[in-house]
């Protein structure tokens, strides 16, 4: 009987695996007409669109990894690579419907970033830099179905999406009537994240003008470079008052700290009472880690209570040489070499060690949180330093 079964699951998986085959070899020597002959409805297009016949360089089928399981998958748009004779430009062809393909372009995308920029930036006295991340309205962003003419930009732009940074030196964002002038992007339906961010220095403005924060929250790791921000967010179903935060930042002895309220962890706006006392040593005493210590050890200590702590510790101070790696696209870096450590504060005497979560490198700092949990007691002092994983 054992053998019979055998048998017949032998059968079953030669002709299941039989069958993939036939049908992988199928889908090989299929052709995708859309890919093969982008020409058929991209000259059409463009000619309607700007009245001249395009030199088309490639044409690929537009994948995705999307899904619980991500499997490499076509998608139903096709992005055609293309010439005027003077630069090159993308038109986007959505292929679901062979009766209706439905083409988009990025071929304005300059013209329309820059009104756009032009005048946001006029709104915006004492303005030192700013960064415009445009979604338009399409699969890809900075595509664009319809023509621009140069006028009625607002018209134009409705329904569109974008994310933006202005950057300032020691302004101060808490009067919210400063953004008023936001209402016009409402009025025309413009959904958008508006991140106003004041910095210490042009020279702190320099080195984080070209972050692009995940989310509003993040901007709490550039808090040595960060004095204040504001940040703005409406779609269509939403509008949100301006979050002001004022990323207080102090100096411990050879290092930078702040202190967090408890929600999504920015810094507190009266964190000034929030002091540490804090003395650096060599010394790795009382520092009972597995691991090896690759920065100076700090005594610390505080009066009172507070929940959460940012430490900032300049990377002049470790001594080894890692590698920052993103830890996804748009991201600050991480190093999963170094670890920060920190004695137990609610067991003053005692050499239990605490891991904080890997390190963020952030600039000229390595940057990592002590638990909440343990901060939350009066009078505490605690050993922190920096170690090799």
């Amino acid at each position: 009987m054992k053998k019979y079964i055998s048998f017949i699951m032998a059968v079953i998986l030669c002709l299941v695996f039989s069958g993939c085959d036939e049908n992988m070899n199928v889908e090989e020597v299929e052709k995708d007409i859309y890919v093969e002959s982008p020409e058929k409805f991209v000259d059409e297009y463009i000619m309607e669109k700007y009245g001249f016949c395009p030199e088309i360089k490639t044409a690929q089928r537009v994948t995705s990894n999307q899904g619980l399981f991500p499997v490499k998958r076509d998608t139903s748009y096709v992005l055609v690579k293309c010439s005027d004779g003077e630069r090159e430009f993308d038109v986007l062809a959505n292929t679901y419907s062979a009766e209706n393909i439905r083409c988009s372009d990025n071929y304005q995308k300059e013209q329309i970033k820059n009104d756009f920029k032009n005048w946001f930036t006029s709104e915006l006295p004492d303005l030192k830099e700013i960064s415009i991340i445009g979604t338009g309205n399409t699969y890809y962003s900075n595509f664009y179905t319809e023509y621009y003419d140069g006028e009625n930009l607002f018209n134009f732009m409705n329904g569109f999406g974008f994310r933006i940074y202005a950057f300032y030196v020691n302004h101060d964002f808490s009067d919210e009537s400063q953004f008023s002038f936001l209402e016009k992007m409402n009025k025309a339906d413009i959904c958008y994240g508006c991140m106003f961010i004041s910095c210490y220095s042009d020279e702190d403005v320099e080195k984080v003008k070209n972050e692009t924060f995940p989310n509003e929250y993040e901007a709490v790791h550039y808090a040595p470079y960060i004095e204040e921000y504001s940040y703005i967010f409406r779609n269509s179903a939403t509008e949100r008052k301006p979050e002001y935060h004022k990323l207080n930042i102090h100096e411990g002895d050879g290092f930078l700290y702040s202190v967090m309220d408890d929600v999504c962890l920015y810094c507190h706006e009266n964190s000034d009472k929030y002091l540490l006392n804090t003395k650096q040593s060599f010394s790795h005493d009382s520092f009972d880690s597995e691991h090896k210590l690759v920065s100076p050890v700090w005594n610390v200590s505080r009066e009172g209570r507070f929940q959460n702590l940012r430490i900032y510790i300049p990377v002049d101070k470790i001594d080894y040489n890692y590698e920052p790696t993103l830890i996804y696209s748009g991201s600050y870096p991480h190093t999963y070499e170094l670890i920060g450590e920190y004695t137990d504060p609610r067991m003053p005497e005692s050499s239990f060690i605490k891991n904080s979560s890997y390190i963020s490198i952030i600039g000229d700092y390595a940057v990592f949180d002590i638990n909440s949990y343990d901060t939350i007691i009066d009078d505490a002092s605690f050993k922190i330093g920096i170690f090799k994983d």
